[in-house]
């Protein structure tokens, strides 16, 4: 006995297995892309840094280096102590030299976070599955 259309509907089947990886791959890319527009520069290190982690059938993570946690996140006020005999800055474009300094607590700069949700809006999970489905057969 023989089913017709079975072979279609098989592929259809492994479309929708593959919707999340496909899906997590683009919302990844997408993520990358808008996170280095986003994200603020000073060194250029943290945008250079910005690369897909891993994916895996289930999803993705997109990764960064630099000072990112701290621009993600921001920072509280600290004093910072040197490690040697002095910590050396410049202010007013002279050196300064200080055994500690009292470092002001940063504001948060969520770049990755709100690139990650602006990448969510603009690759839909519902569409890929539709492209996947309507092209399996």
């Amino acid at each position: 006995m023989s089913v017709q259309g079975a072979r279609q509907l098989h592929n259809r089947f492994r479309a929708i297995h593959d919707t999340g990886r496909i899906y997590g791959h683009a919302w990844a890319i997408a993520t990358a892309e808008i996170a280095r527009q986003r994200v603020p520069v000073k060194t250029g290190e943290t945008r250079r840094s910005i690369r897909i982690d891993h994916e895996t059938a289930t999803g993705a993570a997109v990764s960064a280096a630099g000072g990112a946690v701290f621009l993600e996140g921001g920072t509280r006020a600290h004093v910072e102590e040197a490690k040697g005999k002095a910590l050396k800055f410049k202010q007013g474009g002279r050196p300064v030299y200080a055994k500690r300094v009292n470092k002001p607590a940063t504001a948060k700069q969520p770049f990755l976070s709100r690139s990650s949700l602006e990448a969510a809006d603009k690759e839909s999970p519902a569409e890929t599955l539709v492209d996947l489905w309507n092209g399996a057969a």
